[in-house]
């Protein structure tokens, strides 16, 4: 029983033992081809070889190659835009200068009294009433004219305001030697109105003073004292609108006046149905006793104040009976411009 039990354990000892001894070969000889392995592919490595021991091929050696990355061309730079030249704009063109109306000058024979110089005169513009204006609408005073009637391309120069009752059917002629009309191509010699503007300033050595304004027209007629604003409407001094035949008007308030500066005034004027007309502008000083109620103040009449069928016309006894109250406004201090200076006065051109 002994010797069967030894032969039992002695058979797996020696199958253990050969399992070792194989276990241990192979070990080696895996060992020894890894070591050739490793050797072989540092020598080629270092050499730049490809294949391996029995002509193998390294691993990886049969997948296709990853190419080479072609680098990215360098931009080429974005030349630098020439900046465009400014256009220079064209030049505006200059308006070509408005043709100067042609002249009327002292279309009422007033002419001056001798003491004026170039630079003293009255400026006006003139405004027909049409045929038309007459029946849509009929005038109510010299302000209807300016609001309804036609203004005439013409200006006109007068160098007093002296106009004694007197027929009128010449009308008005131009420096171009045209007779100015209506649309019809009448002569314009009824249904018109005056604007006359200006200034009025004392000779050089008067003293300020006080005065009382008048006018005798043949028809109506308005006297307004602008002051210093030309946007101003303006004071009516004198009211002596309406149709009628030669009436003075007068004022109720004084005003002052200076050699140092002027008054700006506009003084409108129309004439209705033909043929008489009439425009006389007087003052007189305002003193603390005046009684400006003059007695011929309102009173009208075609030849009260002239006879208008003499040529020139004859100054009648109510004339002759104011003339020692009241003054023809002198021709020297009447001014074009009436905003304007002596530095800056234009010459009267009719001069």
């Amino acid at each position: 029983m002994g010797s069967r039990m030894r032969s039992g354990l002695k058979r797996p000892l020696n199958q253990l033992a050969r399992s070792l001894v194989l276990s241990t070969m192979l070990t080696g000889c895996l060992y020894g081809q890894n070591q050739q392995f490793f050797e072989y592919a540092g020598e080629t490595g270092a050499e730049g070889g490809s294949s391996l021991p029995g002509g193998g091929n390294p691993v990886g050696a049969d997948a296709t190659p990853v190419p080479s990355v072609t680098p990215a061309p360098t931009a080429t730079p974005t030349p630098t835009m020439t900046p465009v030249p400014s256009v220079t704009p064209a030049p505006t063109a200059t308006p070509a200068p408005s043709p100067t109306p042609p002249q009327v000058c002292d279309p009422f024979d007033g002419g001056s009294d001798g003491s004026d110089t170039l630079k003293n005169g009255i400026k006006g513009r003139l405004y027909s009433y049409e045929d038309s204006a007459l029946r849509n609408h009929p005038y109510r005073g010299v302000s209807d004219f300016f609001r309804y009637g036609t203004e005439q391309n013409a200006d006109l120069y007068l160098s007093s305001l002296f106009t004694p009752t007197r027929a009128f059917d010449s009308g008005f002629m131009t420096s171009d030697g045209t007779v100015l009309t209506k649309s019809n191509g009448d002569p314009l010699f009824e249904y018109f109105a005056l604007k006359l503007t200006g200034g009025i300033q004392l000779p050089t050595g008067d003293s300020d003073r006080l005065v009382q304004f008048a006018i005798l027209s043949d028809d109506g007629s308005k006297l307004k004292m602008l002051m210093t604003n030309p946007d101003d409407a303006g004071v009516t001094v004198v009211n002596n609108d309406g149709d009628h035949p030669t009436q003075m008007g007068c004022s109720s308030t004084p005003v002052l006046l200076s050699a140092h500066s002027r008054v700006p005034f506009e003084l409108d004027y129309y004439q209705g149905p033909r043929y008489h007309i009439a425009l006389i502008l007087l003052w007189r000083e305002w003193t603390p006793d005046l009684d400006a109620n003059d007695p011929w103040c309102n009173q009208s009449g075609n030849d009260l104040f002239f006879d208008s069928t003499q040529t020139p016309s004859a100054p009648q006894s109510a004339w002759n009976d104011l003339s020692n109250r009241w003054q023809v406004v002198p021709s020297n201090v009447f001014y074009i411009d009436g905003y304007g200076s002596a530095a800056s006065d234009p010459d009267n051109p009719c001069k």
